[in-house]
Order: C-alpha cells, then sequence, then structure tokens
C-alpha cells in the first residue's frame, strides 16, 4: 500500500516538473526574442542615425560653417552655371545673364538638359520666384544678397570677386566641388584639361611683337584661350564660362 502511494506521489511530482518546464521555456524564449528585437531595434536606430547624419555636411565659408544636405537635388545660383554643369549638376534656377551667355549653344551641351532652368532674373536672384522653386541649396557669390537668399533656404557664400582680384576659374573649381564632395570628379576633369592644354602649348607656339588673344579651341561648357606674347612666351589658359 505504502508502495503504491509513493509511486503515484512520484509519478506526480514527474508530471508537475514536466509542466513546469514547459510553462518556462516559452517565458525563455520570449525573454531571448524581446532581447533580440531590442538589439535590432537599437541596430536600426543606430544606422537610421548614421544615414541622418550622413546627409549633410559642413562647408566652410567666409560667413561661418554652413551644414548643407550631403546630396541637393535642387540647386539655385546666382554665378558659377558652368561649373556646376561640369559637376553633372542641372541648377533649377540661375541669373539671366547665365541663360543668355553665347558658350552656351557653342558648347553642344544639350538643350533638352538646360530648357528647364528657371530665369531667376539679376542680381539679386528674384526671391518670389526662387521660393517657388524650393531649393535644397543656393550659391551666392556676392556678399550683401546672402541674407536675403538665407531667407529662402540653405545658401553658401562663394564670392566671385575677392577684393580686387578674382580667384582662377580652376580655383573657382575646385572650391565648389567642395560644396558637393565631388573633389574627385573635378580633379579628373583637371587632369584632363591639362593634358589638353599641355598638348595645345606644343601644338600652337608662336612669337608675336604684340600680345594678343584669340580662342584656342572649344570644349563642352569651356574654352581655351591662348596668349600670344612678346619673345614668343606662350600659355594656354582654361576660359570656364559661370
Amino acid at each position: 500500500m505504502h508502495g503504491r502511494v509513493k509511486i503515484t506521489a512520484m509519478m506526480i511530482m514527474l508530471c508537475l516538473s514536466l509542466m513546469l518546464g514547459a510553462c518556462s521555456a516559452p517565458t525563455n524564449t520570449n525573454g531571448s526574442s524581446q532581447t533580440k528585437a531590442n538589439h535590432t531595434a537599437t541596430s536600426s536606430n543606430s544606422d537610421g542615425q548614421a544615414a541622418v547624419q550622413a546627409q549633410t555636411r559642413t562647408v566652410k565659408t567666409l560667413k561661418g560653417d554652413v551644414e548643407v544636405p550631403a546630396n541637393p537635388k535642387r540647386v539655385a545660383s546666382d554665378q558659377y552655371m558652368g561649373h556646376l554643369l561640369k559637376l553633372g549638376i542641372i541648377p533649377v534656377g540661375v541669373r539671366s545673364y547665365m541663360l543668355n551667355e553665347a558658350w552656351i549653344d557653342q558648347s553642344g551641351y544639350p538643350k533638352e538638359k538646360l530648357a528647364g532652368i528657371k530665369d531667376l532674373g539679376e542680381f539679386p536672384m528674384d526671391l518670389e520666384e526662387l521660393t517657388v522653386l524650393q531649393p535644397d541649396l543656393i550659391i551666392g557669390s556676392i556678399e550683401k544678397n546672402i541674407d536675403s537668399y538665407q531667407k529662402v533656404g540653405t545658401t553658401v557664400f562663394l564670392p566671385y570677386w575677392e577684393g580686387e582680384s578674382t580667384a582662377g576659374p580652376l580655383d573657382k573649381f575646385r572650391r565648389i566641388s567642395e560644396i558637393f564632395g565631388k573633389q574627385k570628379e573635378a580633379e579628373q576633369w583637371i587632369t584632363e584639361y591639362e593634358k589638353k592644354a599641355a598638348e595645345a602649348r606644343t601644338k600652337f607656339k608662336v612669337s608675336l611683337k604684340t600680345e594678343r588673344r584669340f580662342q584656342l579651341y572649344k570644349s563642352p561648357i569651356n574654352r581655351y584661350m591662348f596668349w600670344q606674347r612678346k619673345a614668343a612666351i606662350t600659355e594656354v589658359r582654361p576660359f570656364i564660362r559661370c
């Protein structure tokens, strides 16, 4: 009798142990899943924050550091249209003068790609029209206009004239490329230009008594100018329209 009771008691204890084990297993699984989910969420949040951080860059200007979009899609500029086009950036709006320069027809640049560029008048660009365009980046070349542009959107001040002088076209090209993080593309273009310029120097060396200059040859959005000087001093310079 006592033996049967002991066996029964042991069976009951075994069943209870199995039941407790079965109940506790899902709890542990859920705990592990929750931890994994939290980790995933944390990772996702970290990735998201990293992505947000990567969407902007800081550009140093004469008016201080400016946080700009890493990959702006709607750029408006009151100068430097030729430079922007070289970097593969088609502005949404520019000054009237830049849309009417003779180099555009001579460049061979597809007119359909330029057709959508909005005429924003002369200095300063028309603020109402500029606002309608909703630019995510504005480039201004005259300091007194920068405050007005900043009321419309993120603005970078890149002066065309600095005192009584202006930087060379290649220097300007490099500065603009820094705004967009396209220094590599700019240097590739400059390297190609310098190669062509060296070939041109060799081909067109001449000696004249008086100094004069004339158009040597054209390339898309660019012309090379040839200076002929006394004592056979010759050089080729880039003539990059802005």
